[in-house]
């Protein structure tokens, strides 16, 4: 299947995709409030690392941020929940239960 042939808000494999140079994996333990930029509902994500601070206590550090549309937040959420073999029990995905 090639990508026109896809559902509009399927995930493209993988495979297909190219990568011209190396982008890292970035490991992060949590995720910010999420932050709406524009009328259109763009969103911003901003991910962090908890870790150990050398003066005592811990440190957050703001490890990626992703400038994602509401349309392309929509099919993380739905591809993440589809993932771990969720659905949504209602529109706002407030309650979910495993299919299998």
């Amino acid at each position: 299947m090639n990508v026109s042939e896809r559902e509009e808000d399927a995930p493209i494999g993988v495979e297909m995709l190219s990568e011209p140079v190396v982008v890292q994996d970035t490991f992060v333990t949590g995720m910010a409030d999420v932050e709406t930029i524009d009328a259109e509902g763009t969103l911003r994500l901003t991910f962090f690392t908890k870790r150990r601070s050398s003066y005592g206590g811990d440190d957050f550090t703001i490890e990626a941020r992703l400038v994602v549309s509401s349309t392309l937040a929509l099919t993380i959420a739905k591809t993440i929940v589809r993932h771990f073999g969720l659905k949504c029990l209602n529109a706002a995905c407030g309650a979910v239960r495993r299919l299998n």
